[in-house]
């Protein structure tokens, strides 16, 4: 049993105020927190450092408190705020007789609330609304929660204060009405352990009640919901009001290069209800266009929502309970030693914490005033430690990481400088440097991705995790930190905390980033697949088409001219998209290919997926028979199995007669291949290139995982970690080394590295010698060499072949995230094809519609990207349409509906948006959006609700054609080829 004078319970911003509070006065306490240090209401609200000018009306009291704690907390905490000042906007249709109310209770509370025109306000804030007839400045600001709460915490402990979080409380102990001692619970261990103590403070906010009847007390607290928006745009320097009583959705406040904006009041029985609905979101937009007119053409980042602590004796609820904070000294009830602190606002938590310790110093006789208000939470780092952090960190990246490490600033520096590698970014979005983020893994109160996420902000920018999630889990693995969790396991819960603020507002561009996100982690990565155990996982291979001559053309491809009617127009640079067009030339005909990017095959990766999952099931056995159990509506069932397997051996031909082997890994006896990612998971897939070897993969016992230094998206030690729990690797050694970069000589010239660089270097005479000589001169016993992807952006065996003679070892390309090196292989290959047949492109180019009469179509008509005043039409007889999904925005997607973008065609879809998904990211059973598209009949035409078809001259293909999850199911790549060599056939 461990001893303290005052256990404080909650991890807040009150109670973590507290726990300063208590330190400074000298006065033993321990913080005890049943999760992670912010985790409740403290960083579910809109930021708002209130200037108190929201309640002069209805609550002076509290707008003076307010007023009075904006000044200090601007003082003692400057590194958690950004005085952005605050504009009070009145509307057209808002009461101008609550704005005279309203200035007058400002003058009488002491608040500076000076009107500005409307034009000047307008002036320095674009996007607010021409419909302002009034406009105040006050001086609100915005404050960040974690951070604050973490500052606290370190100032606590810097005066002796300590904590424990994921504890959770399970018993206030007392003794003849006097508390003796709290009993706790590791969440992580489930191991139990009594504190014994003087006194406890409950600050426990929407829990005080929950926490109050362990100790047979009661305390009424209404929890109330509020809801919230994050958008990816900083559409306002300044937090703006709307100058009314208050309501929902008047309140928008700016926070780094972000706006979170809300709030609504809904009552709730409990203190953890924070699910939403796409309703709430959808209400919350329609409540601030008043405000900010485009507010829906911004882009949402996530919703959020948090449940506020309002203390209602009298049954009151909502907004017509009070906003004030209660101090409930609970001797009153016949138990010395506890008090409950709960209510008020995050603006007045400082005060809050005064007053509930000044309390408990009078019991307990601590005569040390307050000073929370005279001293800084962190102390300004040093000039000399600053100095040093810019010789490591981009300016902007050394001003962030200051402010959100605080006092483990020094502990940061001191690893960047120790490793110069360390200064790398693992977040863009964010700016977070691999030192910062092991210097808070390092933290005994960091036990998982989302922990160290609200101390760093890792994961909350743009992305929203797409692309770190897989880096931080690989330092993590690296660095041996959180060890007792599997990498998938990481995977899995950090991706999962992501989905549930990006669940409720899934169209437009967040579906896209889900579409992204998933292809990365499902599609590739096979993140939460399960693998199945059979004696033909990895199995031997053969080449299914004879090697040729590498006889690359040279012959250019000519730009397409309006006006010349073709064969075929293939409209998408996708896998199905070139898949169609080398089909229809193969045919005779003339093919022009209009291009808006590169297509998915550079994200997805170069390996044929067949079919590798029929609902939650692997395919263990032949992928083939398996087709036969899908539904009608599935591209597989719609085109038949002879059709695959037709378009299976064109691109095996096609590609050989370009110089590069397809090895055919799966076998209709053995079914699917399971191959080895770069996140130590295994998928299955049917083809391979040569240099994933899967026949070496079968034969090989031991095994060294060879990653590049500065190639942050490939982790030898998070896929050697994660091989080795696969049943595949049973028996066999895996192990992982590094090999120093070759674009780096010093620590002055360390730069980041991807596949896609190291693949380009290998195109070169110096970037094979170089490979060559690390495998040469590697120093480890292992049979075979487990890379990434980067033999070369060219495709062939050649190189592949030389390493392995030079190296003595079977050398093994991975599968592995974006930019995908066996993807652009592909690719590459099948535009060199495209353009030796004279095949016709317009690149760059993006299709705004279509002409034509009755049921068929005559032309497309296009526009250069970013120029909608530049229109070309090109005609054709027959049109090829593998413009992809949600990601490549071949499917338009808004609340409600979703749309086939050229044709406008309506799209089958749940009419409740909450029901196009699951709760579960990693569901199942198949998200609705995911199986999203153009329905078709057997000659993949369009047809509408009637099965009739709609274009009797239009073809869809690939990503587009609804009725199948590739992700889910592993079969993107080969429903593209499939689809597109038969809407090749038929065009």
């Amino acid at each position: 049993m461990i001893r303290t004078q005052v256990v404080v319970i909650g991890g807040g911003a009150t109670g973590t105020g507290i726990l300063r509070d208590l330190s400074m006065r000298g006065i033993p306490a321990l913080l005890v927190e049943k999760a992670d240090l912010a985790s409740g209401t403290s960083s579910r609200f809109h930021g708002l450092l209130h200037s108190g000018a929201r309640y002069v009306v209805n609550d002076p009291e509290a707008a003076k408190e307010c007023i009075a704690e904006n000044r200090i907390l601007r003082y003692i905490g400057r590194s958690c705020v950004e005085e952005t000042e605050g504009y009070f906007v009145r509307t057209a249709d808002d009461d101008p007789a609550y704005e005279k109310r309203w200035v007058a209770a400002c003058r009488e509370c002491g608040i500076n609330a000076t009107e500005i025109s409307v034009a000047e306000a307008r002036l320095r804030e674009p996007s607010l609304t021409p419909n302002a007839v009034a406009v105040y400045r006050v001086p609100d600001s915005s404050v960040d929660g974690f951070r604050l709460v973490w500052h606290n915490v370190m100032s606590a402990k810097r005066h002796g204060g300590s904590l424990r979080t994921y504890c959770r409380v399970t018993g206030i102990e007392s003794r003849n009405g006097k508390v003796t001692g709290v009993a706790l619970l590791h969440v992580g261990t489930g191991k139990k352990e009594t504190v014994a103590c003087d006194f406890v403070i409950n600050a426990t906010g929407s829990w005080a009640g929950e926490m109050a009847a362990l100790a047979g007390l009661s305390v009424p607290v209404t929890p109330d919901r509020g809801t919230l928006l994050a958008f990816n745009h900083r559409f306002t320097s300044r937090v703006i009001n709307r100058l009314r009583k208050p309501g929902d959705g008047d309140i928008f406040v700016p926070h780094g290069s972000i706006v979170i904006y809300g709030t609504t009041s809904m009552p709730t029985n409990r203190p953890d209800d924070t699910a939403l609905t796409s309703d709430e979101v959808l209400g919350l937009i329609a409540l601030g266009e008043p405000l900010f007119p485009k507010i829906r053409n911004f882009r949402l980042l996530r919703a959020f929502a948090g449940t506020r602590p309002l203390y209602a004796p009298d049954a009151l609820s909502g907004r017509a309970a009070t906003r004030n904070f209660v101090l409930i000294d609970h001797a009153a009830e016949g138990l010395s030693g506890m008090v409950t602190i709960t209510g008020g606002k995050f603006t007045t938590y400082r005060l809050m914490a005064e007053r509930a310790v000044d309390l408990a110093a009078h019991h307990l006789g601590a005569l040390t005033p307050c000073r929370t208000a005279h001293e800084s939470i962190i102390p300004c780092p040093e000039p000399q430690l600053m100095a040093r952090a810019k010789k490591l960190f981009t300016s902007e990246g050394m001003q962030l990481a200051a402010v959100r490490l605080g006092d483990d600033l020094e502990r940061a520096v001191q690893n960047a400088e120790q490793d110069p590698w360390k200064k790398m970014l693992l977040c863009e979005c964010e700016l977070v440097t691999l030192s910062e983020f092991e210097t808070v893994a390092a933290e005994p109160t960091s036990h998982s991705l989302g922990d160290i996420r609200r101390r760093t902000r890792l994961g909350m920018g743009t992305c929203q995790g797409s692309f770190c999630a897989l880096r931080a889990t690989g330092a993590l693995a690296e660095h041996a930190l959180l060890s007792a969790k599997s990498p998938q396991d990481l995977f899995r819960h950090f991706l999962q905390e992501r989905w549930h603020g990006i669940r409720p507002l899934l169209w437009g561009y967040q579906l896209r980033g889900v579409e992204l996100e998933r292809g990365i982690y499902s599609a590739t990565l096979n993140i939460n697949g399960m693998v199945p155990v059979t004696e033909h996982s990895m199995m031997e291979c053969r080449s299914v088409f004879p090697e040729t001559a590498d006889a690359p053309s040279t012959a250019r491809h000519k730009p397409a001219q309006p006006g010349e009617v073709y064969d075929v127009i293939v409209a998408g640079t996708g896998f199905a998209g070139l898949t169609a067009a080398a089909t229809a030339v193969e045919r005779g005909k003339r093919v022009l290919v209009i291009s808006r990017g590169a297509g998915a095959l550079t994200i997805g990766g170069g390996t044929i997926d067949l079919l590798g999952y029929l609902g939650n099931d692997a395919v263990i056995g032949n992928p083939f028979a398996a087709m036969r159990s899908l539904p009608p509506s599935h591209p597989y069932s719609i085109i038949g199995e002879q059709a695959v397997r037709n378009a299976l051996g064109f691109l095996g031909t096609l590609l050989a007669g370009q110089g590069y082997t397809l090895l055919q890994a799966g076998s209709e006896k053995d079914g699917n291949a399971w191959m080895p990612t770069s996140a130590g998971t295994m998928k299955p897939t049917w083809l391979t290139g040569v240099g994933m070897n899967p026949h070496s993969l079968a034969k090989a016992g031991s095994f060294v995982v060879l990653g590049v230094t500065g190639m942050k998206d490939f982790s030898p030690h998070l896929a050697a970690a994660g091989l080795r729990r696969q049943p595949q690797f049973a028996g066999k050694t895996v192990e992982h080394m590094f090999a120093s970069s070759p674009f780096s000589s010093g620590p002055e010239t360390v730069r980041d590295i991807t596949a896609l660089d190291l693949a380009r270097f290998l195109d070169t005479e110096d970037g094979v010698a170089w490979l060559a000589e690390t495998l040469k001169t590697l120093r480890n016993n292992a049979e075979a060499v487990l890379i990434p992807c980067i033999l070369g952006t060219n495709a062939g065996s050649a190189l592949h072949t030389y390493l392995e003679r030079v190296s003595g070892r079977a050398i093994i390309e991975l599968i592995c995230p974006p930019p995908s090196v066996t993807g652009l292989r592909i690719q590459n290959l099948l535009m060199r094809h495209l353009r030796g047949k004279n095949v016709r492109f317009v690149e760059n180019a993006a299709i705004a519609g279509h002409s034509g009469v009755s049921a068929s179509c005559r032309s497309l008509i296009t526009h250069p990207l970013g120029r909608t005043d530049r229109e070309c039409a090109y005609s054709a007889q027959s049109f090829i349409i593998a413009t992809g999904g949600m990601f490549s925005e071949g499917i338009l997607t808004s609340p409600g509906e979703a749309r086939e973008a050229i044709f406008n065609l309506p799209l089958p879809v749940p009419r409740v948006q909450d029901d196009w998904s699951h709760p579960a990211f990693f569901s199942d059973t198949p998200h609705p959006f995911a199986v999203m598209g153009v329905p078709v009949n057997e000659r993949l035409q369009a047809v509408g609700p009637d099965g009739k078809a709609l274009f009797s001259n239009v073809r869809f293909a690939g990503r587009i054609l609804g009725g199948y999850d590739y992700a889910a199911e592993k079969s993107g790549n080969g429903v593209a080829l499939a689809t597109g060599h038969y809407a090749g056939t038929l065009a």
